[in-house]
């Protein structure tokens, strides 16, 4: 019997009781700035990229309620306007931020610590968040350049506004990887 209750003594809790507030803070401090900041940015973003890919190949001109089964879409007013720009937009806003944010966490993991699969791993997102990446800069250059004056493909200001806007894209996704980190729970 003495036994018994030196191993109950002995059994450690694996987490401590209660809440722990800062890492709720930090939730929803996370969850406000991914529904507010990041939204509007993609808001903005899949209008320009939209105009960019209008631009590059009329198809995506054309409209979503052509493709069969979707002929529905023609009945609302809202669906109507909807195009293959529009939603090849949406998909790239979407595969923009999450490229951002695996190259930064990935960066700011660090390479020196990860295994031989994982950097094997990391090579190949690399690659394919680096190819979304140009792709999405070109398509905003072009969206810029052509709403400009000039006859020219050449634009001094679409390229600065491009470069802009490739850093307010990294500095939002930068916020957002650093205040999800803040919601690690450290026990």
């Amino acid at each position: 019997m003495a036994t018994a209750m030196r191993q109950e003594e002995r059994v450690i809790p694996l987490r401590k009781p209660g809440v722990n507030w800062d890492v709720l803070f930090a939730w929803l401090v996370y969850l406000a700035y991914k529904l507010t900041l990041q939204a509007a940015m993609v808001v903005i973003y899949v209008g320009v990229i939209a105009d960019g890919l209008r631009r590059q190949n009329s198809i995506f001109g054309q409209k979503v309620y052509r493709v069969p089964f979707l002929g529905f879409l023609r009945d609302f007013e809202v669906t109507y306007r909807l195009d293959y720009a529009m939603v090849g937009s949406i998909m790239m806003a979407f595969l923009v931020c999450w490229a951002w944010s695996m190259m930064i966490e990935m960066y700011l993991d660090g390479m020196s610590r990860v295994t031989d699969r994982k950097r094997r791993e990391y090579t190949g997102w690399i690659v394919l968040g680096t190819a979304v990446l140009v792709g999405d800069a070109i398509l905003f250059y072009s969206s810029a350049a052509e709403a400009g004056w000039s006859e020219t493909s050449l634009s001094l200001s679409a390229g600065v506004s491009t470069i802009v806007y490739v850093a307010i894209v990294v500095l939002v996704n930068f916020i957002g990887v650093s205040l999800k980190s803040k919601t690690k729970r450290e026990d």
